[in-house]
């Protein structure tokens, strides 16, 4: 009689987890600390209690658009608490420590906020993102199970891309982030990008005679499809031959405009939340050769 083989302990009930939503977690976090305490200079203190604001009315003016941004700005995170605490905690108190985290970090950068001119703390903020956390996170709860038990993320990175490809991933799905920074040139990267921003206007100063609209314009589409070509680039490297190229492109592209589009409207006003839809930056779109 042949003994059978004895079976591992792990292998009986062992539930998923996920590096990957571990990893967006804290990327995701560090960028929204660094959006929310933008631009980062004149920091100054006024003597108050930086608290204050905890307790204080609500402010008198507030749009729309402001409240929808700030909750649609902690989803995401929300989200990602949940997944990243797959399998344990699971349901309603994995949805508590979401909103628990997200209410302490919303009321840290509200409160570092009371440190910067350009910035105004609220508790109306806090409120409308840990409503955004909240809402990420009941969402998290229904889609943990097929996610990351049913492992249909990592099914998808094996089907799609390839292996070894996690660097890549990670500078592409910065690249829609890294818009967060309202710079004059689509796709610039604010000071990420300024050095090569800086650069092609210096080459065009020494080469013209007038640095007119028009030039600024053909600078812009270079720019523009210098960005994408970049971004594109590093996602197509991770890509297999079988995964839908173009799909996955054009939602990075939209990712990005997307993020382009909310940060304008919030520095500027909704008004303005396409002021960046230029004739240049449109024309530096088919300039980077995504097909």
């Amino acid at each position: 009689m042949i003994p059978r083989a004895p079976i591992a302990p792990q292998s009986t009930g062992r539930r998923a987890r996920s590096p990957l939503a571990r990893t967006s977690l804290i990327v995701y976090a560090v960028l929204l600390i660094y959006g929310s305490l933008s631009p980062w200079s004149g920091w100054r203190s006024l003597g108050a209690n930086p608290f204050a604001f905890l307790g204080a009315p609500w402010p008198a003016y507030v749009t729309g658009f402001d409240l929808a941004l700030n909750v649609l700005a902690y989803v995401p995170l929300g989200l990602l608490l949940v997944l990243a605490l797959h399998p344990h905690p699971r349901g309603l108190p994995s949805i508590l420590a979401a909103i628990a985290t997200a209410t302490c970090l919303s009321v840290l950068i509200e409160t570092v906020q009371n440190y910067l001119p350009a910035r105004i703390a609220s508790n109306l903020d806090v409120l409308t993102n840990v409503a955004g956390a909240a809402l990420g996170a009941v969402a998290a709860t229904a889609l943990a199970p097929a996610l990351i038990d049913g492992r249909r993320l990592q099914q998808a990175r094996r089907q799609w891309f390839r292996p070894h490809s996690a660097a890549l991933l990670l500078l592409a799905a910065l690249w829609p982030l890294a818009q967060i920074h309202p710079g004059p040139m689509l796709f610039g990267n604010g000071e990420l990008g300024r050095g090569l921003v800086s650069a092609l206007l210096a080459v065009f100063d020494r080469t013209l005679p007038v640095f007119d609209a028009g030039r600024f314009a053909a600078a812009e589409v270079l720019v523009t499809a210098c960005g994408m070509l970049a971004a594109g680039a590093a996602l197509t490297a991770a890509m297999k031959q079988r995964a839908p190229r173009l799909r996955i492109l054009l939602v990075l592209l939209g990712a990005a405009l997307a993020t382009k589009a909310i940060t304008y409207g919030h520095e500027f006003g909704p008004e303005r939340a396409f002021a960046w839809l230029t004739p240049g930056a449109v024309a530096g779109w088919p300039s980077a050769g995504w097909r």
